[in-house]
C-alpha cells in the first residue's frame, strides 16, 4: 500500500508536466548531443586504429 503511493509519487514527479516540457526537451537534446559526440569519437578511433594497423603491414 505504502509502496504504491511512493511509486505513483515518483512517476508523477519524473514525468513531464505537459507534452514538450522545456526541461524535458533540453534533457533530450543534450543526451542526443552526447550520443552523437561519443559515436563520432568511436568512429574516429576505429578509423585511426585501422589506418595504424594497415600501415604496419
Amino acid at each position: 500500500m505504502e509502496l504504491e503511493k511512493i511509486v505513483k509519487g515518483l512517476r508523477a514527479s519524473l514525468s513531464p508536466k505537459q507534452k514538450g516540457d522545456g526541461k524535458d526537451m533540453l534533457l533530450m537534446s543534450l543526451s542526443f548531443a552526447v550520443l552523437v559526440y561519443i559515436s563520432q569519437r568511436i568512429v574516429c578511433a576505429y578509423c585511426a586504429w585501422k589506418s595504424f594497423n594497415h600501415s604496419s603491414w
